[in-house]
């Protein structure tokens, strides 16, 4: 299933706010659908998709997988709120984009450090959550440097005592990995930035890792999931 939860029939044509219920609801109405096995989740978001993917796991019972594909590790965009309690929004910096001579925009260094003390607030605790962990990496993401924000998981997980995640880094892919054979895109309109963003990535590069990262996403949810793992796409 895919979730939305913007700009998609009666849902709000911005991000000002999100509720972790909204998500929570679509979890518990997957979970009773008789065609899906009992004893967990899977969950896969890709950018913002995938610190709420982080939230999900965090805060919600029920998650045993997760797939994060060029996550950041703080809660982003928008205030995440969930029984009363907020996650505010990690800051970013305007001055720190840049423009290229095609008049498109390049973001990577705009995030805020999700580890300064001021920040604290907006990191997702995931040390707090039962599921284990898949980091997907663009080694060519321009929109943040999604490597170090993975690293960072890894050292608040370990740190809390829980298994290492485990990461899949992809060299000369970019942002928006999706799924095999879709069409490459190094740049894009960006309905949350309201203009041109740079996603990064190669052709070749990108396009194979398409193929590997998905491969290796539907292994590691037949793994924790309780399937069984086939050689085929």
């Amino acid at each position: 299933m895919s979730l939305a939860y913007t700009s998609f029939e009666d849902l709000p044509k911005k991000l000002l706010e999100l509720h972790l219920e909204y998500f929570e609801e679509a979890l518990h109405y997957f979970q009773k659908l008789p065609q899906v096995r009992k004893g967990g989740m899977g969950i896969m978001g890709i950018s913002k998709g995938a610190d709420l993917s982080l939230s999900m796991a965090s805060f919600l019972e029920g998650v045993s997988a997760v797939v994060s594909v060029n996550g950041c590790n703080a809660n982003l965009l928008c205030p995440l709120h969930y029984r009363g309690s907020s996650m505010p929004a990690l800051g970013l910096s305007r001055n720190r984009v840049i423009m290229r001579d095609s008049g498109v925009f390049n973001v990577r260094g705009c995030n805020n450090d999700p580890l300064a003390l001021e920040n604290a607030a907006c990191l997702v605790p995931i040390e707090q959550a039962a599921a284990r962990f898949l980091f997907v990496i663009g080694q060519d993401d321009q929109v943040w440097d999604s490597e170090l924000y993975a690293r960072q998981m890894e050292e608040q997980l370990v740190s809390n005592g829980k298994m290492r995640p485990e990461m899949l880094l992809l060299p000369g892919a970019g942002h928006l990995l999706e799924p095999p054979y879709f069409p490459f895109c190094p740049a894009s309109y960006d309905k949350f930035a309201g203009t041109y963003l740079e996603w990064g990535g190669n052709p070749e590069s990108h396009s194979a890792a398409q193929e590997k990262h998905w491969q290796r996403i539907r292994e590691f949810f037949l793994e924790n999931l309780g399937g069984a793992v086939q050689s085929k796409l």
